[in-house]
């Protein structure tokens, strides 16, 4: 044991010398905006029937400043990136036969809270091989957070409050008593603002919208209460007279009753 213990000490030197080195980092200010929505088309069907789901989406990243601990801060240089995946839970629950309300809540994203009305077809109570359904969304939301961070040229901190707005419409048929496919077009509309404030005393205010016009594709499988969904999606996102695109894989599972 005390033949290790100069391996030990150095490694402890190293660790403590890399903790130095990058304690100072960037502080990257930005907005991300969801692809994949795993809605269906059929309502829950009756008044405190419903659903909870949990899965993994892609999404983009439209940053307003690489580096808030910049002095001077860059605003004029915005970018998106692709995210892959992160992480969410939903919850819905029927209202009447045709009306749910549903609660989204994403990780890293703007939680929304949506209702849901089916138009046409059976409700999932009902529904069985050769059912097709349509329905619509509207859906409120937003996100307020903070961020802070040490960097090589100050110690920088960031809010944003951002507001958002979605439509969708669901198309889908059952091609069996257990198997759903669907697709939806979608719009979402965010409005974000907010400050950075650096260590010098330096207030930068900025403001911006996003604009995200997809559409999902999806396969639902039930099996007996359990439901898993594979979902791919494409969206455009516009920030700024910037525009990007991006396709996106997702997967979901959950239950209902």
């Amino acid at each position: 044991m005390k033949k290790n213990l100069p391996i030990r000490l150095a490694s402890l030197t190293t660790i403590l010398i890399l903790f130095s080195v990058f304690s100072s980092c960037a502080l990257p200010v930005h907005s991300r905006t969801v692809a994949n929505r795993f809605d269906s088309p059929e309502a829950s069907g009756a008044l405190a029937k419903g659903h909870v789901e949990a899965g993994m989406e892609g999404g983009e990243d439209y940053f307003i400043t690489g580096d808030a601990t910049a002095v001077p801060v860059n605003l004029s240089s915005p970018f998106f990136e692709r995210s892959d995946w992160d992480a969410f839970v939903s919850a819905g629950m029927g209202i009447t036969d045709h009306l749910d309300i549903d609660v989204k809540v994403h990780f890293n994203s703007d939680s929304i809270v949506q209702a849901k009305y089916q138009f046409l077809g059976d409700s999932r109570l009902d529904a069985k091989e050769g059912n097709f359904s349509l329905a619509g969304t509207v859906g409120l939301g937003g996100s307020s957070n903070s961020e802070s961070s040490l960097g090589d040229d100050s110690t920088a901190s960031d809010t944003m409050t951002s507001s958002d707005y979605e439509f969708a419409v669901i198309g889908g048929y059952r091609f069996n008593d257990h198997g759903l496919v669907y697709t939806s077009p979608y719009f979402i509309k965010r409005n974000f603002s907010g400050t950075i404030t650096q260590s010098n005393n330096t207030n930068v205010g900025f403001a911006g919208n996003l604009d995200v016009w997809g559409e999902c594709l999806g396969v639902q499988v039930e099996i007996a209460r359990a439901t898993l969904k594979f979902e791919y999606a494409a969206a455009f996102t516009s920030a700024m007279g910037m525009k990007t695109f991006g396709s996106f894989g997702g997967i979901a599972a959950g239950f209902f009753w």
